[in-house]
C-alpha cells in the first residue's frame, strides 16, 4: 500500500477480507475495528484504496 501501486489495491483488499474473517472467527471484532481504523488513518489519502475499503463492511 505504501508504494502507491493502485493496481495492487484489489489484492490488498482481498487479503484484508481474510484478515477480517480471522479476527471475527477469533472473537476479536474490536481489535479488527481498531486495526482497520489505523489503516484508514494511515492511508486515508489514497482515494481508490478507501473506495475499495468499503467492501470490508460487507
Amino acid at each position: 500500500m505504501e508504494q502507491g501501486k493502485a493496481d495492487r489495491y484489489d489484492a490488498v483488499v482481498n487479503w484484508l477480507k481474510k484478515v477480517k474473517a480471522a479476527y471475527i472467527q477469533l472473537g476479536q471484532k474490536a481489535e479488527w475495528s481498531a486495526y482497520r481504523s489505523k489503516l484508514e488513518t494511515a492511508y486515508g489519502r489514497k482515494r481508490k484504496l478507501m473506495e475499495l475499503f468499503k467492501e470490508l463492511n460487507k
